[in-house]
């Protein structure tokens, strides 16, 4: 009987340490959790099961809104399932939960472009110069924009431009090689 108390008594005792050391073991960090859900939203979207990846993707905005790797993710993944219009208002929410950044802006541009709306992603592009207007990037993708819209006149004002600041700029030099010639 006595032999049982002690093993009893040292088995709460051990019981009891266990309870102190788990309980001070450090908790992930909030960056930590937002990128083990960007992880595991990768790591599904790998292999097919968008579904979670959404859902991965989805738990690492609800703690960080202006992530602009998980939402630009979020919105890959909901072309993949061919829900566009999903996929183009998460792009949209993007410039909404941060107004002053480029990184959204280019996004929906992208995106915009790459679905021949070409109108939405000169707005978006015309943006992404207001906030670096000396970016020369954006302004071949205004120019980009422009062309395929048909407006030759602008998208040549706009390749020309960035071909006075930067005369080796290709984006440019092959955008202007592109439109018909002028009259």
């Amino acid at each position: 009987m006595r032999r049982l108390t002690v093993l009893l008594l040292l088995l709460a005792i051990v019981s009891a340490a266990l309870v102190v050391v788990i309980s001070r073991q450090r908790q992930p960090s909030k960056p930590e959790r937002i990128l083990r859900h960007i992880r595991r939203g990768a790591l599904a979207f790998h292999f097919a099961d968008y579904d979670r990846a959404a859902a991965e993707y989805r738990a690492a905005l609800a703690l960080a809104p202006r992530e602009h790797f998980a939402r630009q993710a979020l919105a890959e993944t909901l072309e993949h399932q061919g829900d566009h219009p999903a996929a183009m208002r998460e792009l949209e929410a993007g410039v909404r939960a941060d107004p002053r950044s480029v990184v959204p802006l280019q996004n929906l541009g992208f995106a915009q472009f790459e679905a021949a709306d070409y109108a939405g992603a000169l707005a978006s592009y015309q943006a992404c110069v207001r906030l670096e207007p000396g970016n020369a990037y954006w302004r071949t993708f205004v120019g980009r924009s422009y062309a395929r819209l048909g407006d030759t006149a602008d998208a040549r004002r706009e390749f020309s431009a960035v071909l006075e600041t930067d005369p080796d700029n290709i984006a440019a030099r092959r955008g202007l090689d592109t439109l018909p010639s002028a009259p």
